[in-house]
């Protein structure tokens, strides 16, 4: 007989190494464990933000975008400790605003 799934919220396990972050749409985003089968958080960028932050610092997130051509295509893996998804943009931001002065010059 088949197990059922554990309920919403599932629990962070502190023994798990390995995250999985899928970003849905411009607004909602999804944070698995390695079992995968049900999310730890579910919703805005801000709230699975903040259940980042709980991890341990030891984890390796990989995040997932979808991409129309290829479906869910991996963007890059982090480490909470090291630096945040938000810290990665910003860093991004900053390439583009350099290209653009250049582009300009």
């Amino acid at each position: 007989m088949a197990t059922r799934p554990t309920s919403y919220p599932k629990k962070i396990d502190p023994k798990e190494t390995v995250y999985y972050q899928f970003k849905i749409d411009a607004s909602t985003f999804a944070l698995f464990d390695s079992e995968m089968n049900t999310p730890i958080v579910f919703g805005s960028f801000n709230l699975v933000g903040a259940t980042i932050v709980k991890l341990p610092k030891t984890v390796t997130i990989f995040y997932f975008e979808i991409n129309n051509r290829e479906g869910w295509k991996m963007k890059r893996s982090y480490n909470p400790a090291k630096e945040t998804v938000s810290d990665e943009d910003k860093k991004k931001d900053v390439q583009r605003t350099e290209e653009q002065k250049k582009d300009e010059e």
